[in-house]
């Protein structure tokens, strides 16, 4: 059984809301340290790691490569999982083991018309009416992602969940990744969501940031032909929001912490986190 886990690394990326200056900061500062902690995980796996640079430096595209290289890799290998460079495993678990990959390993995201991402704000009574959440929204929201699949899939006759994929952590075999066939459907996505920017239910403030997105695309592909999956829950890849020891936090197997960097200001998280690895906090 050929096993392999990759993940991929562009060092002079564009900019991009979601990979600021900061955050490109610390990937280059971690570097070595994110690349060895995969590979140990790798290896604890009884897989082979790859970090792949990709072709190009758009954001967008290099997350669209990242699934892509899904079906490259099924070519040489019996199992695939990928994880985000910024995935760190802190368990001796192998994903190979724990999920069965004839289905489509992700973890799905739920969000309903009434949830809000910023979830220290839900208590604000501002943010209670639907058009003052709607404000908050970006293109990389999961509910903008979410809204951008269901007006694809509606199209089609079809009704879509109130969910988006997660594709930090995704694992498959033969069988199942081959199911996905993106490289030979990217094409007929794009004009299907051309064709949901014009015709769809979502005001316009939301509908004008419908964008080519992996997340939206996977969880379209999914639901449209009714591909088998799991969900791996989050303790697969989990964003920790807050610096805090919690006995929540030994649950949780990937710990994926650049996003909620920039919100903890000048604590250094990674330092953090490899000081409680050492120290054996996530068990």
């Amino acid at each position: 059984m050929k096993r392999l886990i990759y993940s991929v690394y562009k060092e002079d990326i564009d900019e991009h809301q979601s990979c600021g200056d900061y955050k490109r900061s610390q990937f280059k500062k971690y570097k070595n340290q994110l690349q060895e902690t995969q590979q140990k995980y790798a290896d604890k796996c009884g897989a082979d790691y790859k970090l792949i640079d990709p072709n190009n430096t758009d954001y967008n595209k290099i997350q669209l490569e990242k699934l892509l290289l899904l079906e490259d890799f099924i070519e040489d290998y019996d199992e695939v999982l990928y994880i985000d460079f910024d995935v760190i495993p802190v368990t001796d678990t192998s994903f190979f083991e724990a999920f069965d990959l004839n289905f489509l390993c992700f973890h799905e995201v739920v969000k309903d018309m009434l949830s809000i991402q910023y979830e220290e704000l839900k208590k604000d009574v501002y943010f209670r009416k639907l058009a003052n959440v709607i404000r908050r929204y970006t293109p990389m929201s999961p509910f903008t992602k979410m809204a951008a699949k269901n007006s694809m899939l509606m199209l089609d006759n079809i009704v879509g969940r109130e969910t988006v994929i997660n594709t930090g952590v995704v694992g498959g075999n033969k069988h199942s990744i081959g199911l996905l066939k993106l490289k030979d459907r990217v094409d007929m996505i794009d004009e299907k969501l051309e064709q949901a920017r014009e015709d769809n239910i979502y005001p316009t403030n939301i509908s004008d940031m419908f964008f080519q997105n992996n997340e939206t695309y996977m969880s379209y592909i999914v639901e449209k032909f009714n591909l088998p999956y799991k969900d791996i829950g989050q303790q697969w890849n989990y964003v920790l929001y807050k610096e805090k020891q919690d006995e929540t936090l030994k649950k949780y197997v990937l710990e994926d912490f650049l996003e909620k960097i920039e919100k903890i200001g000048k604590f250094d998280l990674f330092d953090k986190l490899f000081q409680l690895n050492n120290h054996k906090f996530f068990d």
